[in-house]
């Protein structure tokens, strides 16, 4: 473990007992962490953190995932392999974690973006046992209007295309379907429209 790495542990332990649902942490101390250590991160330190998160407590991991900002392309890959192995996660809140720090880090408010009517056959088969099927949510977001998204961070450098082929394939978007269907009705519309945009990005 890197210097970095221990620096960063030692920190977060202080907010272990209470997570993410500190308000300390909500108000000043996530953002300060972030710029006094992980900010600093070297690659060798990403590994580290990569290789030694795993045996850490739930809120612990979801500490660490909220301080992954996928804004710097150097260390996108490193980034986005502890993300989407935290997504596939056998704790919820651990997948949650990711996946909303994933989709975060993807999109903002921004350029007029226009979907197609297209349905996507990974979201066809995902059934879920609620009123409303995945079929029935998707129909209504492909509906031929307009969504004010735009990529950000890492997704706006040339390796966009490569770094979505690599981490969002099918089986990442049935693991995003997944744990939509276990969401409240914001996030799980959030998600889904999350994979929309994984499939028509480069129709912007």
């Amino acid at each position: 473990m890197t210097p970095n790495v221990e620096k960063l542990f030692l920190e977060l332990k202080k907010y272990e007992k209470e997570g993410l649902d500190s308000m300390s942490w909500a108000e000043y101390a996530g953002q300060e962490i972030y710029e006094d250590i992980v900010e600093k991160f070297t690659l060798k330190d990403w590994q580290g953190l990569k290789k030694a998160y795993p045996d850490k407590s739930i809120n612990f991991q979801t500490l660490i995932i909220s301080l992954i900002p996928l804004s710097n392309i150097e260390y996108a890959e490193i980034q986005l392999n502890i993300l989407t192995e935290a997504l596939f996660s056998k704790n919820i809140d651990t997948a949650f974690e990711a996946l909303h720090q994933i989709s975060f880090c993807f999109v903002t408010a921004g350029i007029n973006y226009k979907p197609t009517k297209k349905k996507f056959s990974f979201l066809n088969s995902f059934k879920k046992e609620k009123e409303k099927s995945i079929d029935e949510l998707t129909k209504s977001m492909l509906d031929g209007y307009y969504v004010k998204k735009e990529l950000k961070g890492v997704f706006l450098t040339d390796k966009k295309d490569y770094l979505i082929r690599k981490f969002f394939g099918d089986k990442f978007k049935h693991k995003v379907c997944e744990i939509a269907s276990e969401c409240n009705e914001v996030f799980e519309n959030e998600f889904l429209e999350f994979v929309k945009i994984i499939n028509e990005t480069d129709e912007i």
